[in-house]
């Protein structure tokens, strides 16, 4: 694979030498690999540039074309080139029913469960808090306060940021007893609290609800 990216390399540098414009840009690497700066400015590549990957010493990639085009393949990098974010996910599975009295543990939510949903009463039934990066996956067993075995899944597929705004895409899915009962994708902003979805227990038939806040750093 390695050398299938030189000779792309080779090739598209050749193709510019005889009728490209412009300098030769040498862009330094922090954090990408020759290989995956390669892979980013592929799909962007055209007659009139050309491009190639550093195969030894520190990770660069070399760009030649017009300024603008240059210019702008080298802003694409700069913003893929920098530490991957850690995602924080704290999930909480909670079972809605008659329950009368409020569950202290999911005060922060309960008011917004009333908000979207009729049921009586909430409690929370199981919680977890694991980290990844994105893209990335993550995967937490559990056990619920009336032994339900659970199994919590998420792919981590983007992160999204404008400014200081920072978002994430992932992929959920809920098991109990180990059986899918609910799955969706949905973004979310760091800090913010989301109901994934409900489901209806396998157990007493009571409605489960999946939340999630994740918290990008």
């Amino acid at each position: 694979m390695r050398a299938w990216y030189l000779l792309v390399g080779m090739l598209l540098l050749a193709a510019c030498n005889r009728g490209g414009e412009g300098e030769i840009r040498t862009i330094p690497l922090t954090y990408l690999s020759s290989e995956d700066a390669l892979k980013l400015v592929t799909p962007y590549l055209s007659e009139e540039i050309a491009v190639s990957a550093s195969q030894a010493g520190s990770p660069a990639i070399a760009l030649r074309g017009p300024d603008a085009r240059v210019n702008q393949l080298a802003d694409l990098i700069g913003r893929f080139d920098r530490p991957v974010p850690n995602v924080q996910l704290r999930f909480q599975v909670i079972e809605a029913n008659g329950f009368t009295s409020s569950d202290t543990a999911i005060a922060d939510v309960e008011a917004v469960l009333r908000d979207l949903f009729r049921f009586r009463g909430y409690r929370l039934v199981a919680e977890s808090l694991v980290r990844s990066e994105a893209p990335g996956n993550a995967m937490q067993r559990l056990v619920g306060e009336d032994g339900t075995p659970f199994e919590i899944r998420a792919q981590l597929t983007r992160l999204l940021q404008q400014d200081t705004a920072r978002a994430v895409t992932l992929e959920v899915q809920l098991d109990a007893y180990g059986t899918a009962v609910l799955g969706t994708t949905l973004t979310v902003p760091s800090g913010q609290t989301v109901v994934v979805g409900t489901a209806r227990s396998g157990s007493e038939g009571n409605t489960l609800i999946l939340v999630v806040r994740p918290r990008i750093e």
